[in-house]
């Protein structure tokens, strides 16, 4: 009932501006994309399909599943590689974990991946589940058109390193997935995000990639001078908002410069405060931001376009 409750709330939700074709930006300018982090995850559990149902509803212009894998194949959304945090896998499988005490999805089949039951905030009896790349991107599908909206999709390798150790090359069937879903969405925008170079690098050898790739920085971050040859076959850079913070702050120097080489800028992740949202969204010319909260974040978004946003802070 609450799952049908939320696409319903979909159905409803005023339309926002539809991301263009791959060739062309993303969104418009002065108006930065809203992206639904892990669906709309200060509200309901993360990388559900209520979660992802919510962020559709509350305004969200691409909705972010995470992907692992799990032993047979199955692409998983999961924002870890172990399921501990967020399931009771460990209540429900005490003997499975590896040696490091912790519960992986990639050693269990989808068929007891779906029995588990993800935990809800409290007092929360509703029953929520772990859902699979396929089943988040119907659902996408049914709400656009149900809303007549064209979100997008923007899902994030995760580990695929450690994927591939265990003999799963993530970026392959993803892109595999999504080229059949652009198909059916021509209209949405398709975006592939990893912090793992190497495996973007793999995903824009495959012929006829439908998805624009996005490098997110961490650790040690290149130069602005640097970039250009670093970012090589990418349409997009992700930064933190740390980045953007303190009188050294390197973020202002590498979105200025990914503008200048024609890149695109995301940063992750705001939550809960719609004026520290507002605020930054006058002073930086993000492309998209990452946030719990997408209606919040529409609300901000609008607020920085009002008169006040003419006051750029240096």
């Amino acid at each position: 009932m609450r799952r049908l409750l939320l696409i319903g709330l979909a159905v409803l939700a005023g339309c926002v501006h539809a991301p263009g074709p791959p060739s062309a930006p993303l969104g418009e300018p002065g108006r930065p994309l809203i992206l639904g982090h892990r669906g709309a995850s200060a509200y309901l559990p993360e990388h559900t399909l209520e979660a992802y149902a919510l962020a559709h509803a509350q305004g969200a212009d691409l909705v972010e599943p995470d992907v692992v894998c799990s032993r047979d194949g199955v692409l998983v959304c999961l924002h870890d590689l172990t399921l501990e945090r967020v399931t009771d896998a460990a209540a429900r499988f005490p003997g499975r974990a590896r040696s490091d005490g912790r519960w992986y999805a990639r050693d269990f089949d989808w068929s007891e991946l779906e029995g588990l039951r993800v935990s809800g905030p409290a007092g929360d009896d509703t029953v929520y589940r772990l859902a699979r790349l396929t089943d988040a991107l119907d659902l996408v599908t049914r709400l656009n058109e149900r809303s007549g909206r064209s979100v997008g999709v923007v899902p994030e390798l995760k580990q695929p390193a450690w994927h591939l150790a265990e003999g799963v090359d993530l970026a392959e069937p993803v892109l595999e997935v999504l080229a059949r879903w652009g198909e059916e969405n021509p209209g949405a925008a398709v975006v592939v995000q990893s912090f793992d170079r190497e495996a973007l690098r793999t995903a824009a050898g495959i012929p006829d990639c439908p998805a624009r790739l996005v490098w997110n920085l961490s650790g040690p971050l290149p130069s602005p001078e640097d970039l250009e040859e670093r970012a090589e076959g990418l349409a997009g850079i992700g930064l933190s908002r740390a980045t953007f913070e303190g009188p050294d702050a390197l973020g202002p120097g590498l979105l200025q410069r990914a503008h200048e080489l024609g890149l695109e800028v995301f940063v992750w992740t705001f939550r809960g405060d719609q004026a520290a949202l507002t605020e930054f969204l006058r002073r930086f010319p993000a492309d998209a931001v990452f946030v719990d909260d997408p209606d919040l974040a529409c609300r901000a978004r609008e607020a920085a376009r009002g008169p006040a946003a003419a006051r750029s802070i240096p």
